[in-house]
Formats: C-alpha cells, sequence, structure tokens
C-alpha cells in the first residue's frame, strides 16, 4: 500500500509594508530627500536594500524589510512561497525581480496582484491557489481585514513603514536615518512558521495548518504583533 504523502505547505505574502515599502518621490517628507542625493552605503558584502525607479512619471523609491532575503531563503525551504498584492501586475512583477533577483522563487505564474484578484477590495485564497487545499496555507500580511474570508489562515506581522508617506505621525525610520532592527517583524514572523512547519507535519496526512495556528497564537512568545 502506498504512503500518502503530505502535500507541501504554501505561503502567501503580501508586499506593500509586510516585504518592502514603495513610495513616489514627491511624497517623500522633510528630512527624506536626502536619499535621492545620496543612497544609503551598501557594506561589503551586503545586497542592495534601497532602489530607485525614475522611468516612472515622478519616480519612486523602494525600501526592502531588513531580514527579508533571509526570511524569503529560510520560508522558501519549508513553503512554496507566492505573493498576492493590491498592487498593479506591472509593480508587482517589478517588486518581485527585486526581492528574487534569480527568479528562484517566485515565478510569475506564482504571483496574484490586483487585476486577478474576483473581489478588487479583498484577498481570497481561490484567486492563490485555485482549487487548493486551504489546509495547507498560510498568510502573511500587515493588512488584516482585506483577508476575512481567511482569518484562520492569516498570521498578521507589524506594518513596515520606511518613508513617513502622506498619513504618517511622527518620525519616519528614513527621517531618523535608522531602520527595523534585524531581529524585527520578519524575524518573529519566521520563528512562528517554523513552528507551524514542524506541527503540521507532525499531524501528518490530513494536517491543518489553520488548527496548529489557532493553538501557536495561545503562545505568549510567539504572536506577531499587529498594527499599533
Amino acid at each position: 500500500m502506498a504512503a500518502t504523502t503530505i502535500p507541501r505547505p504554501v505561503l502567501v505574502l503580501d508586499l506593500d509594508n509586510t516585504l518592502l515599502h514603495t513610495i513616489p518621490a514627491v511624497h517623500l517628507a522633510p528630512g527624506e530627500a536626502y536619499l535621492l542625493r545620496r543612497p544609503p552605503p551598501t557594506q561589503p558584502g551586503q545586497q542592495q536594500q534601497m532602489f530607485f525607479d525614475m522611468a516612472a512619471t515622478h519616480g519612486y523609491l523602494t525600501k526592502l524589510r531588513p531580514f527579508v532575503r533571509t526570511f524569503l531563503r529560510e520560508a522558501g525551504a519549508m513553503y512554496d512561497l507566492r505573493i498576492c498584492t493590491m498592487g498593479t501586475r506591472a509593480y508587482a512583477h517589478h517588486m518581485a525581480r527585486l526581492l528574487d533577483p534569480d527568479g528562484a522563487l517566485f515565478s510569475p505564474s506564482r504571483i496574484v496582484a490586483r487585476e486577478d484578484l474576483k473581489e478588487g477590495d479583498r484577498k481570497g485564497l481561490d484567486d492563490v491557489v485555485p482549487g487548493g487545499d486551504v489546509r495547507a496555507v498560510v498568510i502573511l500580511d500587515d493588512t488584516v481585514e482585506v483577508w476575512e474570508k481567511h482569518l484562520d489562515n492569516l498570521v498578521p506581522v507589524r506594518p513596515y513603514d520606511y518613508f513617513a508617506g502622506r498619513w504618517r505621525r511622527g518620525k519616519s525610520f528614513a527621517q531618523m536615518r535608522m531602520d527595523e532592527e534585524a531581529e524585527g517583524g520578519l524575524a518573529k514572523a519566521l520563528d512562528l512558521l517554523r513552528r507551524a512547519h514542524e506541527m503540521f507535519l507532525d499531524q501528518g496526512a490530513g494536517g491543518d495548518l489553520r488548527e496548529v495556528l489557532r493553538r501557536l497564537r495561545k503562545k505568549p512568545e510567539l504572536r506577531v504583533p499587529r498594527r499599533c
């Protein structure tokens, strides 16, 4: 009798304010314009973290979240990664190339953008894994409301706001010329995802990541903080 295989779990990732922060150059706040003149230096052996696209109408800047490349590499060893964003398809594919220059993690078929969503103001797992088993899916996003039909699958992450933008109160990381700690939001999320992966495999065939996440949410040390 053939052994029953356990499906490889899927991790659905948001882009903006989860893995990175993008802003039009015209929306830079006072104290942030220095980024256009003098980008932060890249340390020897360190991959680029700040990107400029001045080909767009007004140009925009993208800052990758600290720890994101390590997060993607280690999460990708456990989960099949997908992107689901409210951004346009062109934007989503461009951001995927910044995060995954070699294309090892995010092929075009693994990217779901605004044009692909059945409900324009909501995200759904039917858009990301059509016909797939939602018991084997976990979602990482800084916005809870857009996943109202799949809250049991959701791991909320603290939003990453590097730039002040038009809505932020108080000084931004860019204005203070500092950044989120490397052991910040994504590192905490990765700890939870490791535990969830182990527990899901321990359940064997028929396991349910939603039940795993319910159990993990009861552990204070593994809770991922939500938006303040």
